[in-house]
């Protein structure tokens, strides 16, 4: 049984408090590792800016929770791997017998077997002298590179059911970068939050399990993957897309967000209690108030908003050619953009 999570009341930062931590950080020579006694003031503030003057940055929001899930998931069908691993040979099929007995060279091995089997068809139906010779040669050397393939340890992201969701992923064109903890980038994180992406991860992990073993126990392992990824998936896609906009957002809509952000942080808390990380604090704690504030969604002022201002300006950048005068064709770019993203601005 879980326990209930209880709210707590937060002190705010100000750009007062910021200062002084930083100073008694300063003041006693602290090293990194002591920051966090001084609410993580690491260097004096760059500008003087209140903090709640500032946007939440809802695009490393994104890419940390999207992040989060998928290792998450890929940690779950990694356990399903090894499992299957496991299991007795009675219930494992041709696949799940290859896993079991070559590990990580699983691949290898169905391929090696895959071919035998091919030159074995074409050796029995070969007529000719020498292609029965070419066929049987083929064969031994097949069967030789299959007797010297052993078993090695099943890592991440190498079994057939973690593998599968590369596979996927490849097929929405979703590219883990290189660095960043193979992060997504954010057009990727906002394709990967579509039912249509998430839910066929979630599916290849329940099909690649059927595709290893009959083990009952372990299907319906995989379909409680399925279950509760698409919920905690399809809970925060409400989220993004509540907030991930440039538009104006109603004050009595603030409440209706922050009931679907409260559901995704219930939700995951009741899964991972443990595995709550700052991304999903500045959510919770720092995304309504600033909406509050300043009624529009975290796409406008944060990082989004500036990318998508160098379209909007260059366009009407194009529609003031005309202007000949620089000053006056910079006044109409920025007043057009202005009112573009904010209808009821009054200039």
């Amino acid at each position: 049984m879980h326990k209930e999570v209880k709210s707590i009341e937060l002190n705010y930062r100000t750009l007062e408090s910021l200062v002084e931590d930083n100073s008694l950080f300063q003041k006693a020579d602290g090293t990194k590792e002591e920051v966090a006694k001084y609410n993580n003031s690491l260097h004096p503030p760059l500008l003087e800016i209140e903090p709640d003057k500032i946007a939440p940055p809802y695009l490393h929001i994104l890419l940390g929770i999207v992040l989060k899930h998928h290792k998450l998931l890929e940690n779950a069908a990694h356990a399903i791997d090894k499992k299957i691993i496991s299991l007795s040979e009675d219930y494992l099929t041709d696949l799940g017998k290859i896993v079991k007995e070559y590990g990580a060279e699983w691949r290898q091995a169905q391929k090696l077997q895959s071919q035998l089997e091919f030159e074995h068809g074409c050796l029995a139906f070969s007529e000719a002298e020498e292609d029965i010779r070419h066929y049987r040669a083929e064969k031994e050397k097949t069967e030789h590179k299959l007797s010297h393939l052993h078993h090695t340890e099943l890592k991440p992201r190498i079994g057939p059911v973690a593998a599968s969701l590369d596979n996927i992923l490849t097929k929405h064109r979703i590219t883990p970068q290189a660095y960043h903890s193979k992060s997504f980038v954010g057009n990727h994180c906002h394709k990967y939050m579509t039912a249509e992406v998430y839910k066929a991860l979630t599916q290849t992990i329940v099909t690649q399990t059927q595709a290893c073993t009959i083990n009952p126990l372990l299907i319906d392992e995989a379909f409680q993957v399925k279950l509760l990824y698409d919920d905690l998936n399809d809970a925060f896609s409400k989220v993004h897309t509540a907030i991930s906009h440039s538009k104006s957002i109603k004050e009595e809509s603030v409440k209706d967000i922050q009931t679907l952000i409260d559901n995704y942080m219930a939700l995951y808390r009741r899964q991972f209690p443990k595995k709550t990380f700052p991304k999903q604090h500045i959510l919770e704690c720092h995304c309504i108030p600033h909406i509050t504030q300043y009624k529009l969604g975290l796409g406008l002022l944060g990082e989004q908003g500036t990318e998508s201002n160098h379209q909007t300006i260059y366009l009407e950048k194009f529609r003031a050619r005309g202007i000949i005068n620089s000053t006056q064709k910079l006044k109409h770019i920025m007043t057009a953009h202005l009112v573009n993203i904010l209808s009821s601005l009054t200039l």
